[in-house]
C-alpha cells in the first residue's frame, strides 16, 4: 500500500503527521479491515496476559492501539534506558508520550501526554497495539 509505505518512510525521519486527510482515512480503513478476522476480539484483549480489560479500540495513521486505564494492566510496566530521557523535565514538555515496555513480552506501552493529530488518543491514557495484546491472549 503506498500510502503505508509512505507514513513509514516519513516516520522514520521523525514526521508523525505526514498525511493528508485523504490519506489518513485511507490508511485507517486498512487498519480496520485488518481487524474483521479476529473473532471475539473484546473477549481476547480481557482475557490477555497484558490486560484484564480496556476502554475502547483506537484506529490512527499508526495502526490500531488498545486505550486502557493503569488499573486495567496486569503486568508491570519499566521505561526502557534508551527512553528515560523522556521523565527529564526538558524531554517531557517536548515528546507527546512517555515509552514504557511491559515485563510480558516487552511490548512497547504509550502513556499519552499531549493530543496528537495522527490519532485521537486521550491525555492522561494509555495505549498498546491491538496486535501486541492479541500475541498473549489466552483464547
Amino acid at each position: 500500500m503506498k500510502v503505508h509505505n509512505k507514513f513509514w518512510a516519513n516516520v522514520r525521519k521523525k514526521n508523525y503527521n505526514s498525511l493528508t486527510g485523504i490519506e489518513s482515512s485511507e490508511i485507517r480503513g486498512f487498519y480496520k479491515k485488518s481487524l474483521g478476522w479476529v473473532p471475539n476480539i473484546e473477549d481476547r484483549i480481557k482475557t490477555s496476559l497484558i490486560l484484564t480489560g480496556f476502554e475502547r479500540v483506537v484506529v490512527g495513521d499508526h495502526g490500531t492501539y488498545v486505550e486502557f486505564k493503569k488499573e486495567q494492566l496486569r503486568c508491570e510496566l519499566y521505561v526502557p534506558d534508551n527512553q528515560k530521557y523522556r521523565l527529564e523535565s526538558k524531554w517531557k514538555e517536548q515528546v507527546s508520550y512517555l515509552w514504557a515496555e511491559t515485563t510480558i513480552g516487552g511490548c512497547k506501552v504509550y502513556y499519552q501526554l499531549k493530543t496528537v493529530k495522527y490519532a485521537d488518543y486521550k491525555v492522561n491514557m494509555y495505549y498498546i497495539s491491538i496486535w501486541d495484546v492479541l500475541a498473549f491472549s489466552a483464547s
